[in-house]
């Protein structure tokens, strides 16, 4: 897939904190589903599918780490296999190619706060779901939050065009769209409710943070009303709560240093060892 030039990053640096995030991603991925069947074989219960997966059974022995840590492991049947493979590649390709020019746009650090919000976020949904069902499905995999960050994608860029399969020319908003549509339909054919209620409010965390946070705007007009809305209403609910949290000094922040003889405040360290150094010669020759 290729941008227009308007929309190409000539010859940017891969952000090293997505790089980060990939390799963990891939080697924990790797790992658990290697060692899955051998660890099941003899311990069952500490198989690390089981303790790193959402479910119920985990959420009953308070394993409460599991929001965070099945967008870390990618879903292996029986240690790794094609599909498993593929299906990690696909994500990562995905979550490079796409994250690189969120991140880019939105910052590290709000480009974290949005994926791993989304994730947890969905995953607390998710086990209400499952409550709700009796589902006994172990949900692994990032896929909320690349929907997060897919959403993000198109808030930005929404009239970039792009080659899908480097042959057939389509603008963002459009495969967006189309992505989710198809999503739909497979979740809700194959009765995947939990996995749909996951994506769909990793999609609605990403848009609502994009339109909130930066005010961002979609592509639709028709949604111009409620998104100047939310946005205002949601800056409003910001600040609210930003009121109501206690304040903390500022971490780093150094203290005013003060000549006594003047009163004057000195800003420069360089300044102050040079009045230290005068003192104590003067003392040193008296």
């Amino acid at each position: 897939m290729t941008y227009q030039r308007s929309y190409h990053l000539e010859g940017a640096a891969f952000p090293s904190i997505l790089k980060k995030l990939i390799i963990f991603t891939v080697a924990i991925s790797v790992i658990s589903a290697f060692l899955d069947p051998i660890i099941v074989y003899y311990f069952p219960v500490f198989a690390p599918q089981r303790l790193l997966s959402l479910s119920l059974w985990g959420l009953d022995r308070y394993m409460l780490w599991q929001p965070l840590s099945y967008m870390l492991i990618h879903p292996a049947s029986y240690g790794i296999s094609l599909g498993f493979i593929i299906h990690l590649l696909f994500n990562m390709l995905i979550l490079g190619f796409v994250g690189a020019r969120v991140l880019e746009r939105i910052g590290a650090r709000s480009f974290l706060v949005l994926y791993f919000s989304s994730g947890v976020i969905a995953a607390i949904i998710a086990w209400g779901v499952m409550a709700l069902t009796g589902s006994s499905i172990f949900l692994a995999g990032c896929t909320p939050s690349i929907y997060a960050v897919l959403i993000m994608w198109m808030l930005i860029f929404p009239e970039a065009e792009i080659l899908l399969f480097f042959i057939i020319p389509i603008k963002v908003k459009w495969l967006i769209t189309g992505l989710l549509g198809v999503y739909l339909l497979i979740s809700v054919s194959q009765m995947q409710f939990v996995t749909l209620a996951s994506v769909a409010v990793g999609i609605i965390v990403g848009y609502v943070y994009g339109i909130v946070a930066f005010d961002f705007r979609s592509p639709f007009l028709r949604f111009r009303n409620f998104e100047t809305s939310l946005h205002r209403n949601g800056k409003k609910t910001a600040n609210i709560i930003r009121r109501m949290l206690p304040s903390f000094p500022r971490k780093g922040k150094k203290g005013t240093i003060v000549d006594f003889s003047t009163g004057e405040e000195i800003d420069k360290d360089e300044v102050f060892m040079d009045a230290m150094l005068e003192k104590i010669s003067k003392d040193g020759e008296g």
